[in-house]
């Protein structure tokens, strides 16, 4: 938190500095080009040649104006973007995270453990890692979050990550300048994603002979220009002019529609690409050890040399954007402006449109481990996990929940080993039970990740995560929620019939009577004990902790409370053996259902 308070007020006198020089700048801006007025309006009047020189030194100076104007302009926007970044930075680690993107939209209906972990939605964890500007870099944070990788991806990522955040000052430049970019597009404009911008560039061309068309430009434009000399010199009559942009006209006519269809996709997609140049930029000038980040860096660079293209290609969509501009008509009029602008377009795209895929991958990947990168190093009391290549393990020591306050989360030791094993939680009510089996799960997606974990110590082996933990009814489908979660184990038993999982089932059949539930319970732990699967359940049920005694690969823990007074006291520590302890009536009694 005080290097995040350093940095803030480090960049508001920042970007107070570069306010006033922008100011400044900006005034001395509009005194020059008040003054270029007056001097060419005076000249027109006198005819005296030092007027003229005059003014054109007022229109060098003007210009260098406006350069150290956007110089401090920008300057300005960066140092208070960088204020926000780490002012928002400050609520994430105080879980404030209201404020954030909740990525509801990626959301999967029967997803194996998102919605009981809080992956997505309000207070989740995506909230608490996701630093993306880029739609597609936050669409592969997602994925990632929702997906098992292999153990080289996740130490990959780990490799990278542990690199990128040493470097603060980097990703957060990184940071701040995406968001800029991705800041200025307008409200009428659509959102734009990389698959428009590839599906843009793969519209073919119509251009039989585009270096024919090219030389005619060439030739009317000389035409104009020395039209316009003879005109100024006063030996031809300025209706001459006429005939040639008549002529000029006629063959601009004949290449709107071509030109209409290229530029269509990437005529409101300037910010994009602007976005994608910053990203490109900074991944190009940083020097990288990780592999991974290697091999990124190298996407952008071979084949073909993506920071020259991007910038080419930003050229372009400032070009296409100005061809609403009174002055871009009248040179387009003079100088055929459009048919430069379609063969540069067509062009561009034979050269580049097979080195886009591999472009914007390198970056949604770099942008998804900045992302990354800051939540590691923003907590730096977590760990790394070690990913080990043995099946069916997970060991940790000093286990919280990231989206549990530092002075409320109270850490766990934990292990298990072996295919088929099972732990049965009892406990009494509100003392910790499907907290600390979110809390297992949470890490191992952050662990999937290739992040740090909320813990001392932790291994474990890549494995899938599958919870049941907050199954309701549906009325639309007519199902109860006893039977959304016979569904929901169903789902269970056809996974680890496949592959290695990893579940926590939370209050197995909740749903029906006390017989029942028992019977089904007993039936579904000894069919787990052989299948290719370990994990946790947890139960009201006791008399479950009689299995310990007959199956050989289930162990009891359990979590416990005092009752003082009127007073019930958690320590939420996970103890072996059953629980001890109930608080069910004490409970009724503080709310006075009961006497």
């Amino acid at each position: 938190m005080e290097i995040f308070n350093g940095r803030i007020s480090e960049f508001e006198q920042k970007a107070s500095f570069h306010k006033k020089k922008a100011i400044l700048f900006s005034t001395l801006r509009g005194i020059c080009f008040i003054a270029l007025v007056v001097l060419l309006i005076q000249f027109f009047r006198t005819d005296q040649i030092i007027l003229l020189l005059f003014a054109a030194a007022a229109l060098v100076a003007f210009a260098l104006l406006i350069t150290r104007h956007q110089l401090h302009d920008h300057q300005h926007i960066l140092n208070t973007t960088l204020v926000k970044v780490n002012t928002e930075e400050k609520e994430r680690l105080a879980l404030n995270l209201d404020q954030f993107d909740p990525g509801n939209e990626f959301i999967e209906t029967g997803h194996p453990n998102q919605e009981d972990l809080d992956i997505f939605g309000q207070h989740s964890i995506f909230q608490l890692v996701n630093h993306c500007a880029l739609e597609d870099s936050k669409k592969l944070l997602a994925d990632w979050l929702s997906k098992t990788p292999r153990q080289q991806e996740i130490l990959d990522r780990q490799s990278c990550i542990k690199e990128l955040s040493g470097n603060l000052d980097w990703i957060q430049e990184f940071q701040s300048n995406t968001r800029i970019a991705v800041g200025k597009k307008k409200k009428q404009e659509p959102v734009a994603s990389s698959s428009d911008l590839i599906n843009w560039a793969n519209i073919p061309g119509k251009l039989s002979n585009p270096a024919l068309l090219k030389t005619i430009a060439v030739v009317l434009s000389t035409i104009s220009i020395g039209l316009i000399i003879l005109i100024a010199l006063g030996r031809l009559p300025y209706q001459y002019l006429y005939g040639s942009l008549l002529i000029n006209a006629i063959f601009l006519v004949t290449i709107l529609s071509s030109l209409h269809r290229q530029i269509k996709g990437i005529d409101k997609a300037k910010y994009m690409i602007s976005s994608y140049q910053q990203c490109i930029e900074l991944i190009d000038k940083q020097h990288f050890e990780a592999p991974l980040l290697v091999s990124l860096k190298k996407g952008i660079q071979n084949p073909a040399n993506a920071l020259k293209g991007i910038n080419q290609l930003s050229k372009l969509s400032h070009r296409i954007s100005s061809r609403s501009n009174m002055l871009y008509m009248i040179f387009d009029l003079l100088f055929l402006q459009d048919i430069y602008l379609l063969t540069a377009i067509e062009q561009w795209k034979n050269r580049h449109k097979k080195h886009l895929n591999l472009w914007f991958g390198s970056v949604h990947e770099a942008e998804t481990l900045v992302s990354i990168a800051t939540f590691a190093h923003s907590h730096p009391d977590f760990s790394y996990p070690e990913i080990t290549d043995k099946h069916y393990q997970i060991s940790g020591q000093a286990i919280g929940h990231p989206l549990i306050p530092t002075g409320q989360c109270v850490p766990n030791d934990y292990s298990i080993d072996g295919k088929g094993s099972v732990d049965i939680i009892t406990g009494s009510n509100m003392s910790g039970k499907s907290t600390f089996q979110r809390t297992l799960g949470v890490n191992m997606v952050l662990a999937n990740i290739g992040g740090p974990v909320c813990a001392q110590q932790f291994s474990m082996s890549p494995v899938e995560v599958f919870t049941s933990m907050r199954t309701k009814d549906n009325l639309e489908e007519h199902t109860s929620s006893f039977y959304a979660e016979l569904k929901r184990i169903r789902q269970l038993l056809e996974l680890v019939d496949h592959r290695p999982v990893f579940f926590l089932l939370d209050e197995i059949l909740k749903g029906t009577n006390s017989e029942d539930r028992h019977l089904g319970a007993v039936a579904l732990i000894q069919k787990l004990t052989g299948k290719s699967g370990f994990g946790l359940i947890s139960t009201h049920d006791l008399s479950l902790g009689k299995l310990e005694a007959t199956e050989k690969n289930v162990r009891n823990f359990s979590f416990n409370s005092e009752i003082e007074g009127d007073k019930i006291l958690f320590d939420y520590r996970l103890t072996p053996g059953t629980c001890k302890s109930f608080n069910a009536s004490q409970l009724m009694r503080n709310l006075g259902i009961v006497d």
